[in-house]
């Protein structure tokens, strides 16, 4: 039977912690047609999703041809390529679905057929899963505030599967993807729709983008799609926030 949901996960060996607590958090949903396509990156068939791909019809582990990075661009599209249904979910390898998130996302889309994406919002914890804070993406943004200082994540969303003919993740975009994605959707008339509910848990610890110098590389690829695109207005604001933050982020131990 064809699944009324995808779930795309990519995953590596090099973040494996929390990666049964991730996986558990997408097939427990409370919405049981589901598929999760867990996406390797250069990984060995020893990796734990081929035990879960043997115990659960539901779930399919592939491999692609990949660099492990925090963003997975060549991965995500990989996942969507192999999609069965009409809606993509996303889930990282670390955090965790809240459980309603599948059947939440496919009512409200369901109800509005026009609708290409449905964006809500999550919590973000600690690595022991206490909640610290609530986090909202591109809630209500027009678009020159998304472009200046939008903020996005894919694991908040539900996507129709044709969105992904007009825009694809950009693979040349190894930090920004997520955030390029989306502005482009934007300017391809695809419709938006928010909802304030949580979707999902950002488990927020030593994962690779707390590593030294992901930050410096990611303001790079800001100033590369500036001076693409001639418009110094893209993601200013949004870098200039996390510049603000970064002392604070590394008096508390992440060396951004």
């Amino acid at each position: 039977m064809k699944p009324k949901v995808s779930f795309i996960m990519p995953s590596a060996k090099l973040r494996p912690d929390h990666f049964e607590h991730a996986v558990e958090s997408v097939l427990n949903q409370s919405m049981r047609e589901i598929e999760l396509i867990i996406v390797l990156q250069n990984d060995p068939e020893r990796h734990r999703a081929y035990m879960y791909e043997k115990s659960d019809a539901r779930v399919f582990a592939v491999n692609v041809n990949a660099p492990y990075g925090e963003h997975f661009t060549k991965a995500y599209n990989h996942g969507v390529g192999l999609a069965r249904s009409d809606i993509i979910c996303f889930a990282h390898d670390d955090d965790v679905q809240l459980k309603d998130k599948a059947e939440i996302l496919y009512s409200v889309m369901r109800n509005r057929p026009s609708v290409g994406m449905v964006h809500g919002g999550w919590c973000v914890a600690d690595q022991d899963l206490v909640i610290q804070t609530m986090t909202w993406g591109i809630k209500t943004r027009t678009y020159e505030e998304y472009k200046d200082s939008g903020s996005f994540s894919p694991n908040a969303v539900g996507i129709r599967k044709w969105v992904f003919d007009r825009v694809k993740f950009n693979e040349n975009y190894w930090r920004v993807h997520e955030f390029i994605w989306c502005l482009e959707c934007m300017e391809a008339g695809i419709e938006f729709h928010y909802i304030q509910i949580p979707l999902f848990i950002q488990r927020v610890h030593e994962s690779f983008s707390r590593k030294p110098k992901v930050k410096q590389l990611e303001f790079a690829e800001y100033e590369r799609y500036r001076k693409e695109r001639n418009d110094p207005t893209i993601a200013a604001g949004k870098e200039q926030w996390w510049r603000e933050q970064l002392p604070e982020l590394r008096q508390k131990g992440f060396y951004v």
